[in-house]
């Protein structure tokens, strides 16, 4: 569920041209689950600030020192 209810969901198209990324690179992101998703009348749907905080936290490899 959304939190921003004044966000407009964009398609996969207008995702593309706001990031400034090929439909084909996004859609590629789509079928990896690299992005957040809906489903909004049985199409997929994006909220940009979604895709932004998630492509923006990215795990980082925790390294763990030897205490002894």
């Amino acid at each position: 569920t959304h939190m921003n209810t004044q966000e407009k969901p964009l398609t996969l198209q207008e995702l593309a041209s706001a990031l400034q990324l090929h439909p084909v690179t996004m859609q590629r992101k789509v079928r990896n689950q690299e992005i957040p998703y809906h489903y909004i009348g049985g199409t997929q749907r994006f909220y940009l600030s979604e895709v932004m905080a998630h492509t923006l936290v990215t795990p980082k490899q925790e390294t763990k020192g030897e205490t002894e």
